[in-house]
């Protein structure tokens, strides 16, 4: 009984394992006029297994550019996390949830601030990208499969 109060769903760790910002042509912009061109990429989530004792890493990458019409590039922003998280149970509705919803909100919402700050940095204006939840997302897409699981 001990073991089972003892499970829950956490995040262990959070790392970072990628931050670069570039602006190879920040001297040539000096003066120049134009339409910035902003391209976002946001990586798939990657999920993997760790061990048997329900311990998971999560990486979720993002990616910003932006040009100018001429194709001038103005900055590259690349960052990078992993989380190492612990579930319940694999079976667990909840858990599932967390794995695949919850801990790629948390990861998404640092590197938007990353992502920002970089670009502050870098000398250019604050850019905000716009939240995505991870979560939201997951549960409309199991929401059948969840709710079978949950009336057994």
């Amino acid at each position: 009984m001990a073991e089972q109060e003892q499970k829950s769903n956490r995040i262990l760790s959070i790392r970072l394992v990628d931050a670069s910002f570039e602006s190879p042509n920040k001297m040539a912009l000096q003066g120049r006029d134009g339409i910035p061109h902003v391209t976002v990429k946001v990586d798939d989530v990657d999920t993997k297994k760790v061990n048997d004792e329900g311990v998971y890493s999560v990486t979720l990458g993002l990616n910003v550019t932006c040009d100018l019409e001429d194709k001038t590039n103005v900055f590259i922003v690349e960052v990078k996390e992993v989380a190492t998280v612990v579930i319940a149970g694999e079976d667990d509705p909840n858990s599932q949830i967390f794995l695949n919803g919850t801990v790629p909100d948390v990861l998404y919402n640092s590197l938007r601030e990353l992502a920002n700050d970089l670009i502050v940095s870098g000398g250019f204006p604050e850019f905000h990208l716009q939240f995505v939840s991870y979560e939201q997302q997951y549960l409309l897409e199991n929401a059948e499969r969840l709710k079978l699981q949950t009336n057994k």
